[in-house]
């Protein structure tokens, strides 16, 4: 579901305004309307969650996070940046490097590397590390959306979950997540 059709869906879902993806990942226009702190709240979760699980040969030096703009159902991963706002909000108080999904590329399995080194690769600086992402927020309730997020570092290290999303007091607070499966 891309375009039209994701925007309409998401608009009834409190107006969370997603783009259209290409195959790779693609900076994201500003989303006007888009709820933000949802997006951080969501993102800031995966990231903690993939940190405490990913394996790697060395820790991540980078971390890329994106938005996928596909149904589990569909296909393919379709991956958009999210704002530059959350990418800001997420590095605020880190020293580990958060890029923007397009400023980073999976290289390709049988890459010259060491065993276990992380496939995820920042193109500017060449620093390895992990993916991050989160699917479409489907509403479960008021005030409460379950969204499917997960990591990639390589072949044997990658994971995903499914959070549910609470707002109370006015901010985005995770509820729980239930591990689906880890590699």
């Amino acid at each position: 579901m891309v375009g039209a059709q994701l925007v309409a869906r998401l608009c009834g879902l409190g107006a969370l305004l997603l783009v259209t993806a290409t195959a790779q990942a693609q900076p994201a226009a500003s989303p006007v309307g888009a709820d933000t702190a949802l997006i951080a709240a969501v993102l800031r979760t995966v990231v903690r969650e993939a940190l405490y699980t990913a394996h790697g040969a060395e820790p991540p030096q980078v971390v890329c996070v994106a938005i996928d703009t596909v149904a589990a159902a569909e296909g393919p991963f379709k991956f958009i940046d999210p704002p530059a706002s959350v990418i800001a909000n997420l590095q605020r108080g880190r020293s580990l490097l958060i890029r923007a999904s397009s400023a980073c590329r999976r290289l390709p399995p049988d890459a010259p590397r060491r065993a276990r080194t992380s496939l995820i690769e920042d193109v500017k600086t060449g620093k390895r590390g992990i993916r991050v992402w989160m699917r479409t927020p489907q509403s479960a309730g008021p005030q409460t959306f379950a969204v499917d997020v997960g990591y990639d570092e390589h072949m044997l290290s990658g994971g995903w979950w499914r959070c549910t999303m609470r707002k109370r007091s006015g901010a985005w607070e995770v509820a729980g997540c239930q591990l689906l499966g880890v590699a």
